[in-house]
């Protein structure tokens, strides 16, 4: 049985983000080259960030600096022709032989090459399996939670890997035996000893390939491990059960049943510190051109943000002090309820056209077997719509007038213009 990761991990550190001293500007490293950073505005050097993320194997693989957007050519899918640096990630993917994790900032394709990578394996037959830690994340990409592809439910977190296995191959052992390539989207929210548990029960249930990372299954793994951290990592003992004791004086997370169950630091928390990660022997590649903004400038300024590097006086000048005459700007805000009170004021300043309501068509197909996953998303509110609305990014109930300002969140026809945020 193997226990939960070790205490001690390799030698070089997973995440990393190299800075140079300097005693005017910093640098971003670029893997192959770094590119320092004016502080004029008039400076048009293209700048990129780059994190390296090590699985004990091959070296990380990198692409050219980051650059301005080209304009790419739309395939008759209507997603967008493959730059080199994704075409080279797809390929890698396709042929089978590696676990891949990709990353990469906002903008740099990571959603286009994982629609593509769906597709195009489904077309050649693989059994393939689209996992998300969160039911918000996994709506989005047509997939599943994790939870729900291993049958579990977090309750079950509460009982030692080895009823972890037994649940496992009670409620899941048909997929999983079939599953050929596992895609698991915003891996910065799955924690160390998650992704262990994963590994540990796909090898219990696929006991003729036991030996290999992942019972054999061909794992992709994407996200930014500059976003969302991991959910409630360590938040139950890995061998017996038993909710964990956090010491904020130590950072230390203790099991009360055994002191040989751990213990386990808050800093380990990451999927790349798992004993998963490094069995898997990632090819890890990471997106460096962005395809979303074409101003080097800002750019600059959205890599400074993601990476945590303090902003120049120029840079806090240029955000300030900028010229504006955008008219009926969109507000970026941090709860839903005031998004909703805004929009509902602006659509009562629109007198001349009557209001119509469009109402989501939904419904929840249940397996038949995990109980909790009916209980949870098949619950309907009084509307009859899905109560699990509440976890999705597009409303149950759309109120619009002509002449309102709207906002698409899915791409309807690129070339039209009508794409996501658009």
């Amino acid at each position: 049985m193997r226990g939960p990761a070790p205490q001690s991990y390799p030698s070089t550190l997973p995440l990393e983000r190299k800075r140079k001293n300097s005693e005017t500007t910093p640098d971003i490293d670029i893997g192959e080259q770094s590119l320092p950073l004016s502080p004029s505005r008039k400076r048009t050097q293209h700048e990129s960030s780059s994190i390296g993320i090590s699985s004990g194997g091959e070296d990380n693989v990198h692409h050219d600096p980051l650059a301005p957007p080209e304009t790419r050519p739309v395939m008759g899918d209507g997603e967008p022709t493959l730059s080199t640096e994704q075409q080279e990630l797809v390929d890698t993917i396709l042929r089978g032989q590696r676990n891949v994790f990709f990353t990469g900032s906002a903008g740099c394709g990571k959603s286009t090459v994982l629609k593509t990578v769906i597709r195009t394996l489904k077309e050649t037959g693989k059994k393939v399996y689209v996992c998300s830690p969160t039911g918000l994340s996994a709506v989005q990409i047509n997939g599943r939670t994790t939870y729900s592809y291993m049958g579990w439910s977090p309750e079950c977190f509460k009982e030692g890997i080895d009823t972890l296995k037994a649940i496992t191959w009670r409620n899941s052992r048909q997929h999983i035996r079939k599953t050929q390539v596992l895609i698991i989207d915003e891996i910065s929210m799955v924690s160390s000893d998650f992704l262990n548990r994963v590994n540990d029960c796909l090898k219990s249930v696929r006991e003729d390939k036991k030996e290999l990372p992942f019972g054999g299954i061909q794992v992709v793994a994407t996200g930014d491990f500059c976003q969302l951290p991991p959910v409630n990592p360590f938040e139950y003992c890995y061998e017996c059960g038993s909710e964990l004791g956090y010491d904020r004086s130590t950072g230390m997370y203790n099991c009360p049943q055994s002191p040989s169950h751990g213990p386990w630091a808050d800093e380990n928390k990451w999927a790349f510190k798992s004993v998963a990660w490094n069995e898997a022997n990632f090819a890890c590649f990471n997106l460096t051109r962005i395809h979303r903004q074409d101003d080097p400038i800002f750019i600059n300024m959205l890599q400074k943000c993601r990476l945590g590097i303090p902003f120049t006086d120029d840079d806090i000048d240029l955000l300030v002090n900028h010229e504006c005459n955008v008219e009926n700007a969109t507000q970026l805000l941090c709860k839903r309820n005031e998004v909703t009170r805004i929009n509902r004021e602006k659509l009562k300043e629109i007198t001349e056209y009557e209001q119509k309501q469009y109402r989501v068509f939904d419904g929840f197909d249940w397996n038949g077997k995990i109980k909790w996953e009916n209980d949870k998303y098949g619950a309907k509110l009084q509307d009859g719509t899905l109560k699990a609305h509440k976890d999705h990014r597009f409303d149950r109930v759309v109120n619009l007038k002509e002449t309102m300002q709207v906002m698409l969140q899915v791409n309807l026809d690129i070339e039209a213009g009508l794409v996501n945020g658009s």
